[in-house]
């Protein structure tokens, strides 16, 4: 028994599956707790306008999201690194531009929108024009890691994400 479960250790593909599911679990039962955790935390209202920021992070976000799937088809399909990388920065460029300006703009227009949705204070809308500013190099740095998997078999795509939360 004990030579049979040392055979599955030692096997690369089943540890590499049984880290993987630990580690979905463990997020799966994060966000299944985290729901009752913050509504007793939180009142109604506080809850209603945490969630209101976190679906307009998620939202403003998939732009340089979309911009990142870009520039993994670039930095995977492009042999030649010279214009492959200077259609990435021009792209980078693209992606900070736009995501700056709906970030000015909801900092800007944050006491019209705060009042469109009913919420409190301007200070949450403020905070998520930063939290977006702040996301733009790390979601381009997960999908250079990406990329870099791609085109090096040896990396492990735990090791991609494993790198990106570190970043």
């Amino acid at each position: 028994m004990k030579d049979r479960l040392l055979s599955y250790y030692k096997n690369d593909f089943l540890r590499h599956n049984v880290i993987f599911f630990i580690g979905s679990m463990t997020v799966a039962v994060l966000n299944y707790v985290y729901h009752p955790i913050v509504s007793r935390l939180l009142s109604v209202e506080e809850f209603g306008e945490l969630q209101a920021y976190f679906s307009l992070i998620v939202q403003i976000g998939v732009i340089s999201g979309v911009f990142g799937r870009i520039i993994l088809n670039i930095k995977t399909n492009i042999s030649d690194t010279d214009d492959g990388q200077i259609v990435v920065s021009h792209l980078y460029s693209l992606s900070t531009i736009v995501t700056a300006l709906i970030a000015a703009t909801l900092i800007i227009f944050s006491p019209y929108i705060g009042a469109f949705f009913n919420l409190p204070g301007t200070i949450g809308l403020l905070l998520t024009g930063a939290i977006l500013i702040i996301s733009i190099p790390l979601t381009f740095a997960k999908f250079e890691l990406q990329a870099m998997f791609l085109r090096r078999p040896g990396l492990r795509d735990f090791e991609v994400d494993a790198c990106h939360i570190l970043i």
